[in-house]
């Protein structure tokens, strides 16, 4: 495996979430992969996608462009970085006339998109990439005994027919991820619902009320934690349990950097001693 990654930070982990960004970075140093920081790197354009699509795709193709130029497949644990990139990587790769509007502006820096750069979810890496053996054979720690309920977060199943990483309604990808690390993935069928995260700003009473059901349900369903793969979820579904009655919410990466024998804050720590 000779691929190089480029670790696209989100921005919501760099201001809320830092241990997450750490987490991942332990575990891409844990397993001996090749990395470059594309310092250059801007927003995803994620907050763009709904006010202006030409900008959108302008912010999401420059990065693209810049992967291409360092010869490297960007890899992110964000998933609305992950959703928003990989739309407009199928959008550009769709329709010329519209890659060549966007690559007449990336020109003034030098730069063309042609879509030969890769976009990789984290665990889609570790799955694909890596692989589930490679993954079990790395870890020092093992979670044994731990059941988690998954939560894989919208932005990273849907649209399916652009992504394509896993069954929009009955995931199992988190799953085996979670198998490799000798942690049980809880048996509930809320794994694939919204967090609540979308409607935060616009209806925060509906927004907590589900992100709290989500949290009563996995108690209910005898978890020892949720286990989560976007930023915006996990900020979500701690803030519905800081009454004291939920469950402790931990990131995928947190958890397999602890598996792999990184020390760490957080409650990845305290569920692996």
């Amino acid at each position: 495996m000779n691929t190089r990654y480029a670790l696209f930070r989100c921005c919501v982990t760099a201001l809320n979430l830092p241990e997450y960004e750490l987490a991942t970075d332990a575990v891409m140093s844990g397993l001996g992969l090749s990395t470059v920081q594309i310092t250059e790197f801007g927003c995803c354009g994620y907050p763009l996608r709904n006010v202006d699509q030409d900008a959108w795709l302008l912010a999401s193709g420059r990065n693209l462009a810049l992967a291409e130029a360092h010869d490297a497949a960007i890899v992110t644990v964000c998933n609305c970085c992950y959703g928003t990139l990989k739309h407009c990587a199928w959008m550009l790769s769709r329709d010329a006339a519209l890659a060549e509007r966007i690559n007449d502006s990336l020109r003034k820096e030098g730069l063309r998109f042609s879509g030969t750069a890769k976009v990789r979810h984290f665990f889609e890496m570790l799955e694909q990439d890596v692989g589930l053996d490679a993954l079990r054979r790395a870890v020092q720690k093992p979670a044994k005994g731990l059941n988690l309920a998954l939560h894989y977060g919208c932005r990273i199943l849907r649209p399916s027919n652009v992504l394509g990483l896993d069954n929009p309604f009955q995931p199992t990808v988190l799953d085996r991820l979670v198998q490799a690390v000798d942690a049980r993935s809880a048996d509930w069928g809320r794994k694939a619902d919204c967090c609540g995260a979308p409607i935060m700003a616009t209806d925060k009473d509906t927004s907590a009320v589900i992100a709290k059901s989500k949290l009563d349900d996995a108690r209910k369903a005898g978890a020892d934690a949720l286990c989560v793969v976007c930023p915006f979820c996990q900020i979500r579904l701690g803030q519905a349990g800081e009454d004291g009655q939920g469950l402790p919410v931990v990131s995928y990466p947190q958890l397999l950097a602890r598996s792999l024998g990184f020390d760490l804050r957080g409650d990845a720590e305290k569920l692996i001693p």
